[in-house]
């Protein structure tokens, strides 16, 4: 692959991402593997989707527990992130569930409290 066209390249690497089981929350073996080879390939992996997806889920869990932003800093970063709407949902109930679990409940109230978090199903979800 290393002297295909790019967009053999790209064709082999979005049908390896389909393959992948987005179903499973931590790393599996095909999803590193899938990220060593877009790092030696010099590939973004914002193409595929789903390796994409797995790496913001584990970035949003670090950055939540280990409190390194503040919950609006960790909402711009997921609202721009360039990916479907489903992805933006999916990392604020990440973080929403995170911070409740801990009992920082304040934290979550402000991710919810922004305008695009006032329309998500997340806050929908707590409020049953």
């Amino acid at each position: 692959l290393m002297d295909a066209p790019r967009c053999l390249v790209r064709q082999v690497l979005r049908k390896m991402d389909e393959d992948l089981d987005e179903t499973e929350r931590y790393e599996d073996r095909e999803h590193r593997m899938l990220q060593k080879l877009l790092y030696n390939l010099d590939e973004d992996i914002r193409i595929c989707k789903k390796a994409y997806l797995k790496l913001m889920r584990t970035w949003v869990r670090n950055v939540v527990e280990h409190e390194e932003l503040t919950p609006d800093q960790i909402c711009e970063h997921i609202e721009g992130d360039g990916q479907e709407e489903d992805n933006y949902e999916l990392l604020l109930k990440d973080a929403v569930n995170y911070l409740h679990k801990e009992n920082r409940t304040f934290e979550a109230a402000k991710m919810l409290a922004r305008p695009k978090g006032q329309t998500s199903r997340v806050k929908e979800s707590l409020r049953n």
